[in-house]
């Protein structure tokens, strides 16, 4: 099976865990980590690339 799906979001401080565990933004909606990891689930046993890009560029660029 081949899987080109691309996931862009952000991460943020949760007030929740101060700062402890990440808040998770993709595609406007705030998601905690927990909600994070569950909806990685459907790609079990893939791999993946984590890249990380500067506030300042444009994401859907780089």
């Amino acid at each position: 099976m081949t899987c080109n799906s691309i996931i862009r979001g952000q991460i943020r401080w949760d007030p929740e865990y101060e700062g402890r565990i990440p808040l998770i933004v993709v595609d406007g909606k705030e998601l905690t980590w927990e909600e994070f990891g569950k909806t990685m689930m459907v790609y079990e046993g893939f791999q993946f690339v984590l890249k990380f890009v500067d506030p300042s560029d444009d994401m859907y660029e780089v």
